[in-house]
């Protein structure tokens, strides 16, 4: 397969997103986060007073009127407003070959200051605002679509392109038979055996095959999808969080907890309260 038909036949088709939240333009006052991660990108836009994030392992960025501040997903961060001002954020993920994060192929800055600002701050009030009104019709569906692609094409427009991406996406293709078990029996027993079959590879080569490639080992990556998934599902559903652990593969819900707070630094139920009272931003 060349690069072209690759990026035809099996990338394009795949490309999607998911709206997590988002809030138009709107008043906010003085507040800041605790150390967070999420699985998705967090945008926002700043109108009038300065905004500031600290990214663990980067530095604090001042994000100032008329910036965008994009912040992919898997990057622990906290942010605070130190005065009155004007926001409007969105928290979006979006995938390609079915659950590859697309931003994590790009190198995406943390601000974006350009001409393409205005547009993109729009398209957040937009996102926004359609997904509040609802998504009960065909017509709505296509509309946040295009505008959520829309706001991707922006983003993509101001970074560049990983080294070697073409060869990259290939070996990812190889193990897109895995990475669609995983996703679709997150509520499963999954062993690193069933997956090394699925390759016809022995465990040794498996482990190693996959981990050269996705610089994780493939048991860390089962269990980082399953807390990603809860963490989507707590935001996006009224589902319990009991239901919700079970869902992706946690029979023992104070060990679901546990490492959810490992992993993300904070409880499930924070987070839910969170969303309910519009806390995430």
């Amino acid at each position: 397969m060349n690069e072209n038909s690759f990026i035809r036949d099996s990338i394009i088709d795949t490309i999607s997103y998911e709206f997590i939240s988002g809030l138009p333009k709107c008043h906010f006052e003085p507040h800041r986060t605790e150390w967070r991660m999420f699985p998705y990108t967090v945008i926002v836009c700043v109108f009038d007073s300065d905004y500031i994030c600290e990214i663990e392992g980067e530095q604090t960025y001042t994000v100032t009127a008329g910036e965008v501040l994009i912040v992919p997903g898997g990057l622990k961060h906290r942010m605070r407003f130190e005065r009155p001002g004007l926001l409007n954020c969105v928290h979006i993920k979006y995938t390609m070959l079915n659950s590859m994060d697309i931003l994590t192929f790009f190198e995406v800055p943390r601000i974006i200051k350009n001409k393409d600002t205005c547009n993109m701050c729009d398209l957040v009030d937009a996102i926004s605002n359609t997904a509040s009104n609802g998504i009960n019709s065909l017509k709505s569906s296509i509309r946040l679509k295009y505008l959520a692609l829309s706001l991707l094409d922006k983003i993509l427009d101001n970074s560049m392109e990983k080294d070697d991406l073409t060869q990259l996406m290939l070996s990812i293709n190889m193990l897109i038979p895995v990475l669609d078990f995983i996703r679709n029996n997150l509520d499963s027993n999954i062993s690193r055996k069933d997956l090394a079959e699925i390759l016809s590879l022995s465990e040794t080569r498996f482990h190693y095959v996959f981990k050269e490639i996705m610089n994780v080992a493939p048991m860390q990556y089962v269990k980082n999808e399953r807390l990603n998934k809860a963490h989507i599902l707590i935001a996006t559903t009224n589902m319990t969080i009991n239901e919700i652990s079970i869902s992706v593969g946690y029979a023992d819900y104070s060990n679901f907890t546990r490492q959810f707070r490992e992993y993300f630094g904070c409880s499930p139920s924070d987070i839910r309260e969170k969303f309910r009272t519009n806390r995430m931003f």
